[in-house]
């Protein structure tokens, strides 16, 4: 015979079980928002462009606080012509020549 007490115990302890992990799944499936004033397409641009760059000269490079672009700035001449190309891109539009 099944002991009501342990029944109710156990679907007790399920219960928070789904309750305290749900906030978690729901974490997993948002996708970071972009972080401030990176929003714009440019910056998607370079990020897409700029991607592998970052992964083979600024690894270990902290995120956020421009060290992605000082990292980018230091190695300039080690950068590939597309991510070269969506900076200049970039600059010229945030940057425009009066």
């Amino acid at each position: 015979m099944i002991n009501p007490i342990r029944t109710a115990l156990i679907r007790a302890a399920c219960l928070s079980v789904a309750l305290a992990t749900s906030p978690f799944a729901f974490a997993q499936t948002t996708p970071p928002a972009p972080p401030p004033g990176e929003g714009h397409p440019e910056f998607a641009k370079v990020r897409e462009a700029c991607h592998d760059d970052v992964e083979r000269l600024c690894k270990g490079t902290t995120p956020g606080q421009g060290h992605f672009r000082e990292c980018l700035r230091a190695h300039k001449d080690e950068l590939s012509d597309g991510c070269k190309a969506a900076l200049q891109e970039a600059r010229a539009h945030h940057h425009p020549k009066s």
